[in-house]
């Protein structure tokens, strides 16, 4: 049965036309996204993507190095640069609303909230600093907008710069939520630390990586699969349930790397593996190259660990979520 995202945040609209255009902005860990779409507020349905962008920002790994657990002037700024950038693409488009979820970046530094307000007051974009739970229940919303299958027969699994989210439904509006502090920037931190036993604080990428050290890894990232995520999430899975992965990191990082068109397994995250080992940065190209290959290790050890087959990776980050229900943001 095609579920629609009104039958979870049973959103109502009050007069005027139901479609509406707004820009919705994921300000994540590493990334800051962003999309303008047609939504039909009525029935909290995207009507059509008129305009995706993103900027990279690193907040996290910028957090990760402060000593005092504060993002500092320089990532605001950095920050700000990014969102003004995006908004100015937005506008050709003329969105009614401008709107904006901060994850976990915002969340764990100690003056997130107070950063947040500054980026919203100077970039004139309302920002939210969001909960995990809130950020696994808009991701789960947009990824079930788009799948072919019933509530019950999927698993939204979410990875960030700065937490991971595996999300189920278990019926009468309640969920299964695996809230994981590793994520992307945390995960190749722990690389560069506990696996190649250098200081992230003067290594900022574990490239190159040795066969030694990735087989460590991705064994790391499977024990941390099987002891941190509940039972009933292992259940799901293995009720063979769909896997679906959202974010960047599953659909730009890991897919993109395989070369697959929408879903990789155990074999082709191995061979793409097998062909980054030893690489550097430069030769492994792009923004995102010093989290590239961890975020293969990453995936690969939580798909041991947890025994998943396959991962359908959909083209879906928060902005998604936020354009069909962010009246869950002010609750």
């Amino acid at each position: 049965m095609k579920w629609t995202i009104a039958l979870l945040f049973a959103a109502t609209a009050f007069g005027g036309e139901c479609v509406k255009v707004k820009a919705a902005f994921d300000i994540g860990s590493g990334t800051t996204k962003m999309k303008v779409a047609k939504v039909d507020t009525c029935l909290q349905k995207i009507e059509k993507i008129l305009l995706e962008a993103n900027e990279p920002v690193a907040y996290k790994e910028k957090l990760q190095n402060n000593k005092d657990n504060k993002l500092d002037a320089a990532i605001l700024d950095e920050g700000l640069k990014a969102l003004l950038k995006l908004k100015k693409k937005a506008q050709q488009y003329a969105p009614e609303l401008y709107a904006a979820a901060a994850t976990s970046a915002f969340r764990t530094a100690a003056n997130g909230s107070e950063a947040a307000q500054k980026l919203s007051e100077e970039s004139g974009i309302k920002i939210y600093v969001i909960s995990q739970k809130k950020e696994a229940l808009l991701g789960f919303a947009a990824a079930a907008a788009k799948a072919q299958k019933g509530l019950t027969d999927i698993l939204v699994w979410d990875i960030g710069g700065g937490s991971m989210q595996m999300t189920s439904y278990i019926g009468n509006n309640k969920f299964d939520i695996y809230e994981g502090k590793i994520a992307s920037a945390s995960f190749k931190k722990f690389v560069i630390e506990a696996v190649q036993n250098k200081d992230p604080n003067k290594v900022d990428s574990p490239n190159p990586i040795s066969k030694e050290d990735s087989n460590a890894a991705i064994k790391e990232a499977s024990k941390m699969a099987e002891t941190k995520v509940p039972k009933s999430i292992k259940d799901k899975i293995k009720s063979k349930a769909d896997v679906i992965g959202i974010g960047g990191v599953h659909y730009y990082s890991v897919r993109g790397q395989t070369g697959v068109e929408k879903s990789y397994n155990s074999k082709s995250l191995e061979e793409t593996i097998s062909k980054k080992i030893g690489k550097s940065n430069k030769e492994i190209g792009g923004d995102y190259a010093s989290t590239d290959v961890s975020n293969l290790l990453l995936v690969k050890g939580y798909m041991d660990g947890l025994g998943i087959k396959e991962v359908h990776a959909f083209k879906i980050n928060l902005a998604d979520g936020m354009l069909i229900g962010e009246q869950l943001l002010s609750k």
